[in-house]
């Protein structure tokens, strides 16, 4: 009787070669694991490479444009030197800038030439190799025409002379141009040799991502073998039902033990990897970290676009829907197709418990597989980058801030500590009356009937940052003048609008709150540098005699003066006109802070007024017969009652013509042609001071915002209850008297209009 357990000759002889085929079929598993990861670590490798040349060739061609454009830039400060030279203006800032384009330019010639660092388009230093030998070739050309130009150069900025002046002009003109091409030349060799580089790479990255999806079907394809394996032995030993159960036993486990090793894969993996089909669905085989990515458990069989469109923007979506389109579609190469990935870092936004939504990162990578020359699945893979990308955010904020910091020092250092402390008490001061301009808890209850009492708010707000842009534009503090003139703009656009309700002022309390920040950041610079400026006097007050009179056009006796005087000469440039400040018998030093301030606040826009409308351009006033340049006088009042303070502000401009004031005011609604026929020409040139009102036909950052003269009757007579007296004689001059009471207390502009809205 047969053993069922006995094998037949045949089985005995297929015995050896089955076990045999099951250790290699193990083995080519774990080699192909193994294989797989190190191509995943491969392809990791080469984008940084890849990343590294660009952000090099870069950082190597914006180097050699930016060398063209010093080239340019140095004939053109010869020319400006030439000019400036023959008017007897000082060059010094010229000379200065020359010096310090030629000192860049010779440091990145070295730098293309050995290597070094440059700075790339983002102002970010960044390391380089040596030219390549065409390049370098280039180079040699290019140190030959620099050597001339910089010969030339050299001699004129060590001895200052007219005739070397024009030798580094000539050379500059004559070699300058060839020396520009050959660097644009150089640009154009070093970004084509290295377009060849990154190709290479790219193609190590897609034989490398190619091999890594075959891997990968191998490992599949591999635990497939292994079942029909284990079939084809079931059927072997049908004849012993006790060895066919073993070997099902056996196959069985060792399924197990390869399953388990791809699950580990899977669940291991800190990405998100899984296959889509045609229909953009997803296979049952994905990696676990995709349900922690979306946020969604079991997600085979689930349309990868209805999940993104959930998560994504209507626009996103659209984008994103397109492109997958793109993916299976055999006609568009693969290599184009992921080059314009619209979904490498996108934000999305998960639904959370508390109703509102949080805020994810993720990068999607894809890549084809193509079966019998079909497009039949696209391998994804997608990462949570959000860490990464907050701290990009971070460090560009912290970059941010460090660079303002940096600016607001640079901004600081020519200003004396008692001016600086002056400008931040008034900023502050003005930023307090915008919070209470600002009260939230106002504008939530206000109705569309209080209209003109939010435009008041709105008008407070205005001339408090107008205020602080005019402080910020006597003491040359740049980044301060910008972001109040930037402020200003949205309040105009809020201001140009036919209705106002409350959520409209969101912008307005964003801007304030960036405002009360920066201001904050100028204290702390305040704080940590705060010696800085207490050497000595600034070089115009330096430039103050003994007994107070005026030098080299700067007007004396009162500190005051020489920012106003400043302030003026500053505008006058920038308009192409001619001013000087003369002064006399005028101190606000004996006054407390806070009217000193402002009685500054009111000449800072007395005088832009003045320079803006009052004076003419040195053309048109010798055409009137006068001097070319313009004279504001500032003279102090002796002969007041005890308790007061006055002065004077006189230009010698065109004067106040009441008939083009009426026009003005009737085209800006102020009045009606009934009420203006029975005006005074006094009533008339009083309009001046309504809020909204300009002589200007063209809003600019220094006029036609109508808010200057307003500010000024805001604080000499709403806040501590003065006079302002005005006379003028068309076309000599414009004088304004400013009386103001000693001890009078302040009146805050927002308080009536808060008892307005509590009382509506």
């Amino acid at each position: 009787m047969t053993d069922p357990t006995d094998l037949t000759a045949s089985e005995a002889e297929n015995q050896q070669p089955t076990g045999d085929k099951t250790i290699i079929s193990t083995l080519g598993l774990v080699v192909g694991v193994i294989v797989f990861t190190a191509l995943l670590f491969g392809i990791v490798v080469v984008n940084s490479l890849v990343s590294v040349r660009v952000k090099q060739t870069l950082a190597a061609v914006n180097a050699a444009n930016l060398q063209s454009v010093r080239v340019q830039r140095m004939t053109a400060t010869l020319l400006e030197i030439q000019r400036d030279t023959r008017l007897g203006r000082d060059v010094s800032q010229e000379q200065t800038d020359l010096a310090a384009t030629s000192a860049a330019f010779d440091q990145t010639e070295n730098a293309l030439k050995s290597g070094g660092r440059v700075q790339d388009a983002t102002g970010t230093d960044v390391a380089i190799d040596p030219l390549g030998a065409e390049a370098k070739q280039k180079l040699a050309d290019a140190d030959g025409y620099w050597a001339t130009i910089h010969t030339y150069i050299t001699a004129y900025l060590s001895n200052r002379s007219t005739s070397a002046l024009d030798n580094a002009m000539a050379a500059s003109v004559r070699t300058g141009p060839r020396l520009s091409d050959t660097m644009n030349q150089i640009a154009i060799q070093e970004a084509d040799a290295s377009s060849i580089d990154l190709a290479s790479l790219s193609s190590t990255r897609s034989l490398m991502t190619g091999l890594s999806v075959l891997t990968f079907l191998g490992i599949i394809a591999s635990l497939l073998g292994r079942v029909r394996e284990g079939q084809r032995t079931v059927i072997l030993y049908a004849e012993s039902l006790e060895k066919r159960n073993k070997d099902a036993e056996d196959g069985a486990r060792l399924l197990a033990e390869a399953k388990a090793g791809s699950d580990m894969i899977m669940e291991t993996v800190t990405q998100g990897l899984f296959l889509i089909d045609p229909s953009y669905r997803i296979a049952g085989e994905y990696s676990r970290e995709l349900e922690q990515i979306f946020r969604m458990p079991d997600l085979t069989g689930f349309n990868l676009l209805n999940i993104l469109q959930r998560l994504l923007t209507e626009r996103m979506f659209n984008t994103s829907k397109d492109y997958f389109a793109l993916l299976f579609d055999k006609t568009k190469k693969q290599r184009t197709v992921l080059q314009v990935n619209p979904l490498a870092q996108i934000e999305v936004n998960f639904p959370n418990s508390e109703g509102g939504y949080t805020s994810r990162f993720l990068n999607f990578s894809f890549r084809r597989i193509v079966e019998d020359a079909k497009i039949t699945r696209v391998f994804v893979a997608v990462s949570d980058v959000t860490e990464r990308v907050q701290l990009e955010h971070e460090l560009r904020a912290a970059e941010a801030r460090k660079e303002r910091q940096f600016e607001f020092l640079l901004g600081v250092l020519h200003i004396e500590p008692k001016q600086l402390d002056d400008f931040m008490t008034t900023a502050r001061e003005q930023i307090a009356i915008m919070n209470d301009a600002l009260r939230a808890q106002d504008f939530a209850g206000a109705s569309s009937g209080q209209m003109d009492i939010l435009r008041q708010r709105l008008d407070v707000v205005y001339s408090s940052v107008h205020n602080i842009k005019g402080n910020a534009m006597m003491l040359k503090l740049t980044y301060f003048q910008n972001v109040c003139q930037e402020f200003e703009s949205k309040i105009v656009s809020l201001r140009n609008r036919v209705a106002l309700g409350g959520d409209d002022f969101l912008a307005v309390v964003i801007s304030q709150s960036e405002l009360s920040k920066d201001l904050d950041e100028l204290q702390e610079v305040r704080q940590r540098f705060l010696g800085i400026g207490r050497g000595g006097p600034t070089p115009e007050l330096a430039a103050l005699s003994a007994n107070g009179a005026p030098v080299n056009g700067r007007p004396a006796t009162d500190p005051l003066l020489t920012p106003i005087a400043t302030l003026a000469d500053e505008m006058a440039k920038a308009s192409g006109k001619e001013v000087r400040v003369e002064a006399q018998g005028f101190d606000t030093r004996l006054l407390n802070d806070a009217m000193r301030r402002s009685v500054k606040d009111v000449l800072i826009q007395l005088t832009r007024n003045s320079v803006s409308h009052g004076v003419e351009s040195p053309q048109e006033r010798e055409s009137l017969g006068k001097a070319r340049g313009a004279t504001i006088s500032i003279r102090g009042l002796s002969d007041l009652p005890i308790g007061s303070f006055g002065f004077t502000f006189r230009d010698d401009g065109h004067g106040l013509d009441p008939e083009r004031i009426r026009e003005k005011a009737m085209a800006k609604g102020l009045i009606t042609g009934g009420s203006a026929s029975g005006m005074s020409s006094k009533d008339i040139v009083g309009l001046i001071f309504s809020a909204g009102f300009s002589t200007a036909d063209v809003a600019s950052e220094d006029a036609g915002r109508g808010i200057g003269m307003n500010l000024v009757k805001n604080i000499v007579v709403d806040q501590y209850g003065g006079k302002i007296n005005v006379t003028s004689e068309v076309p000599r001059y414009t004088e304004f008297t400013i009386v103001l009471p000693l001890g009078a207390r302040t009146i805050e502009p927002s308080d009536d209009l808060h008892a307005q809205l509590i009382e509506s």
